[in-house]
């Protein structure tokens, strides 16, 4: 009864985004499969938002990754890690990278596994309901618990990836055809983003009201996502059907030792898709310069501008909000203009944006970039998507998708790696005319937007599309 009420409530939207015959050929589209498979990006969006941008990033630097008091009673954000002594804030990009990492072994594993046995959904039930359930033992998380922290958050990321891999796979199948894969993986990022508006709306509540105490509304909150991710992630086990069929196995091969075989081969046949592989080279620059933007505007915020949880939770709010209608708009844009040319105005935005908050000295300076990020957000994320499901071949949608998390996630590897670096030298930064202290850690994401966009300009999706075949 829940998920209809959300459905009705979400093709609603659609119909007043959209007038006439688009609203109508669009709500046609919206079959039980693509809202069941839209509905895990429902469902671990508040994960995505609520633990890796906001709430846990920020309950993370400012009581977990201490160690102790001083003589006036505030907590020392500094740890110790065999003898040297560390600010507390490096330790969450450092998580987010070590975390990535694993995943980066795990992608093509999962990928290979899942193309080979057949078993996507089984994959996908195993990675959200521990991804789900690590989430809300952070409930447990107090004062100084930065080991168990960090643990935790590399579990659920873990998770949190590994499941992408095979629902991005997944794309192909639930997509009627190749022209609707733009409508539906827009409309997926779409109602993620409806859901981590809610999810930070409730947040913000909890924590502004301090329910029933000032720690203890975080880790309820936390608590929520866990539980959030669970319950919504229903609809896509119940209405998305299982069509892959198990593969022979090459020969000499098991189930754990094909996925690092067929890598090396995916790996190998990118030459034979120049333009492919072309787009990956682009997407592993601005997509790492935009994903990390966005898993440390927290730390930003906090070092730069000296924002609190309550002060920077309504900014995020307004972003899922925003990215929302950015989403449908997307869509109709896309239509217009094509994926590829939305997708360079996007990061021409984000190019923008980022140069900016190298510059930024207030807290309304941020909401205001905010705003504008919210726009282009969904773009830059499912016109990527968009793209490779296009130049991926026919029946390799999982291998060729675990590739793609590869990069993704490699690149995932370097933005926070760098981050983490640039914010070691923040207080040296202070004072200095202009810039903010953060700008040291802004500056190599401001690059690798940039040279993506550059590559992305040369890429030829139509002639990508023919070399898939």
């Amino acid at each position: 009864m829940q998920t209809h009420r959300v459905k009705l409530k979400i093709a609603g939207i659609i119909r007043h985004t959209f007038d006439g015959r688009d609203a109508v050929r669009m709500s046609r589209r919206l079959n039980k499969e693509i809202w069941g498979w839209a509905f895990y990006d429902w469902a671990n969006s508040a994960y995505a938002v609520s633990v890796l941008a906001v709430v846990f990033q920020f309950y993370f630097i400012d009581h977990l990754a201490t160690s102790g008091r001083n003589a006036s009673g505030e907590l020392i954000k500094e740890v110790t890690i065999l003898g040297y002594t560390l600010p507390g804030a490096t330790l969450w990009p450092w998580t987010v990278s070590l975390s990535m990492m694993v995943a980066v072994v795990m992608c093509p594993l999962v990928g290979a596994i899942a193309d080979y046995s057949g078993r996507k959904m089984r994959f996908l039930l195993f990675f959200c309901y521990i991804g789900a359930g690590v989430t809300m033992l952070m409930v447990f998380l107090s004062v100084g618990m930065w080991q168990l922290a960090m643990l935790l958050l590399i579990l659920s990321t873990i998770c949190f990836v590994g499941g992408n891999v095979v629902y991005n796979g997944l794309l192909v199948e639930v997509a009627p055809t190749k022209e609707d894969l733009g409508f539906v993986s827009g409309f997926g990022w779409a109602l993620g983003y409806m859901a981590s508006f809610l999810m930070l709306l409730a947040n913000l509540i909890v924590i502004k009201f301090e329910i029933p105490n000032p720690e203890w509304s975080v880790r309820l909150s936390l608590l929520s996502v866990g539980v959030w991710w669970a319950i919504f992630a229903v609809p896509t086990f119940l209405w998305v059907t299982e069509r892959a069929q198990p593969k022979p196995l090459p020969p000499g091969q098991s189930l754990l030792t094909v996925g690092f075989y067929q890598i090396r081969k995916t790996a190998k046949s990118l030459r034979r898709y120049p333009e492919m592989l072309l787009f990956l080279g682009a997407f592993f620059l601005y997509n790492d310069g935009i994903q990390t933007v966005i898993s440390t505007s927290a730390t930003f915020t906090n070092i730069a501008l000296g924002a609190t949880l309550e002060a920077i939770i309504p900014a995020f709010v307004m972003i899922q909000i925003v990215a929302f209608f950015g989403s449908l708009i997307f869509i109709r844009i896309e239509k217009r203009i094509g994926t590829k040319r939305a997708l360079i105005y996007s990061l021409m935005c984000w190019i923008l944006l980022i140069g900016w908050a190298l510059v930024m000295q207030t807290l309304e300076e941020f909401y205001v970039m905010a705003f504008l990020a919210g726009f282009v957000l969904g773009v830059s994320q499912s016109a990527s998507r968009t793209i490779f499901a296009l130049m991926a071949p026919s029946g390799q949608a999982a291998e060729f998708f675990s590739l793609y998390a590869i990069v993704g996630k490699v690149a995932s590897l370097v933005g926070p790696l760098l981050f983490g670096l640039g914010a070691m030298y923040a207080t040296r930064l202070e004072g200095v005319p202009v810039i903010n202290s953060m700008a040291g850690a802004i500056l190599p994401l401001f690059l690798m937007v940039l040279i993506g966009a550059l590559l992305l300009m040369k890429v030829d999706v139509a002639k990508g599309e023919k070399e898939a075949i």
